[in-house]
């Protein structure tokens, strides 16, 4: 039976996709899924800000290091007492936990799998740059829902999730409880649904790594200011 290899990203931009009403949906969705490389100032920035709080937090090499955080910061104009009050936030965290599980449904199996930004003892957190914010403004995100479930699979249990949201001025916090079980049936349904999606657009997708395929590497984040 047939292997797929989705992503909580992909996910969320699936059900973006069903929901939209544009014109482009369906070509942009499927751009999504081919990594279609485009130019944006605000993924940029995300992603710059994404590696700066990798860097604060690891501190592998601390000269390199400290000179590639302030050429990022002095870039982008970032705010150190934000960046430090993250920091506290995120102490102890391990950056850039890498983890996947085996979904069986009735239209094949899937790998699921992806990047979760920080993880502490009982704790995921997703760290999100926007432009501005509203309460509950990730709450129907699949990151939510995949990534514990993935981490369960490889014994690594977590209470809560958390999006730790900043607009480059504030820091909000979004925590979730995880309910893995009562998710299930939900991630089985719309990945089922994704199936049916791509295998009838088989013809105009060139990244067959979502049919099991190996050509692309696995992107570490996306960059999205959203």
């Amino acid at each position: 039976m047939q292997q797929y290899k989705f992503y909580a990203t992909l996910l969320d931009a699936f059900e973006w996709y069903l929901g939209s009403e544009q014109p482009t949906a369906e070509q942009d969705f499927i751009d999504k899924i081919n990594r279609k490389p485009f130019q944006s100032d605000a993924a940029e920035k995300g992603t710059a800000f994404n590696d700066v709080m990798d860097i604060v937090l690891t501190q592998q090499h601390p000269g390199e290091d400290d000179k590639i955080v302030t050429e990022l910061v002095k870039k982008h104009k970032f705010n150190y007492d934000l960046i430090y009050d993250l920091a506290i936030h995120l102490h102890g965290s391990v950056p850039q936990f890498f983890c996947k599980r085996e979904l069986h449904t009735s239209k094949g199996s899937i790998e699921i799998y992806g990047y979760m930004d920080y993880i502490k003892y009982k704790k995921a957190i997703d760290l999100k740059t926007t432009k501005t914010y509203t309460l509950g403004k990730y709450a129907n995100s699949w990151q939510k829902i995949v990534y514990p479930w993935c981490l369960a699979g490889e014994g690594i249990f977590v209470d809560e999730f958390e999006f730790l949201v900043t607009d480059f001025e504030h820091i909000y916090r979004e925590p979730y409880p995880v309910q893995i079980d009562n998710n299930a049936g939900q991630l089985t349904e719309i990945c089922e649904r994704l199936i049916d999606f791509i295998e009838a657009k088989r013809m105009f997708i060139t990244d067959k790594k979502i049919f099991g395929g190996e050509n692309n590497t696995t992107t570490k984040r996306t960059g999205l200011l959203v």
